[in-house]
């Protein structure tokens, strides 16, 4: 990980250079950066480390059509490539904001970036940086008992932050198949806990399934709550918007 960390930042001022140039296509630019960036578990940094400037510039080339960058953006990118600090994202969201949006988007839907890029990358897929998260919710979009043992494991082992993405994809797209399955996870897994509590069911559909999600929810909440574990914001109504790891 470390050697292909090290060398990423010379491929992307290699690529970015060329697409500047236009020795390469649009097109050629996201195939070349979505071949490295797809395969690879990329550290999760914090947004003002050095080390995560070249991985935001590979995973927006990656998604060049969905983000709308053109080789106008060639120098920020650049720039952010070659700066010693600061949020990258913040660097290229000023960027955009200074573009005609009206001609950029006439760009892009005149073929801009070419044959077989049409397609935008689902948004459920982004900011994950391991392949092996992206599978999972893509799989709990489209086929979840396809990945309802791997999602389970996860569900169980993994921080309660990616356990409850999976767990909100699920209930928000399959309550019916999947809530009851959930919620013995609570007794199955006492990791899965956590990530249980912290599911927001206010966006999820009203039917029988997610009422007993949430019955659950709650219980399993208060628990977290007495125990110390998390401490919870209540609004006068009940309304419970916010549920955060440590105590009060």
């Amino acid at each position: 990980m470390e050697r292909e960390s090290r060398s990423l930042t010379p491929f992307l001022v290699d690529l970015l250079e060329r697409w500047s140039a236009g020795a390469v296509t649009p097109s050629e630019v996201m195939r070349a950066a979505a071949e490295r960036w797809e395969p690879t578990a990329w550290p999760d940094l914090a947004d003002d480390d050095p080390a995560n400037a070249p991985i935001v510039v590979l995973e927006l080339l990656a998604h060049a059509r969905a983000w709308g960058l053109a080789a106008d953006e060639v120098p920020t990118l650049l720039a952010i490539l070659r700066s010693t600090g600061g949020n990258p994202y913040e660097r290229l969201v000023e960027q955009m904001a200074a573009i005609d949006t009206g001609t950029r988007d006439l760009l892009l839907r005149s073929g801009y970036y070419g044959p077989g890029t049409e397609e935008d990358p689902p948004a459920w897929e982004d900011g994950w940086r391991d392949p092996e998260q992206r599978r999972l919710h893509r799989g709990v979009h489209q086929d979840p008992d396809s990945v309802w043992v791997d999602a389970r494991a996860r569900i169980c082992a993994e921080p309660a932050d990616f356990a409850a993405h999976l767990l909100d994809d699920l209930l928000v797209n399959h309550a019916d198949a999947f809530a009851d399955r959930i919620i013995d996870l609570a007794d199955e897994c006492p990791g899965a806990k956590l990530a249980i509590a912290t599911v927001h069911t206010g966006d999820k559909p009203d039917t029988p399934a997610v009422w007993r999600f949430e019955t659950v929810r709650r219980r399993l909440e208060d628990e977290l709550v007495a125990a110390g574990e998390i401490s919870v914001w209540v609004n006068d109504d009940d309304d419970r918007s916010s549920t955060e790891r440590g105590a009060s």
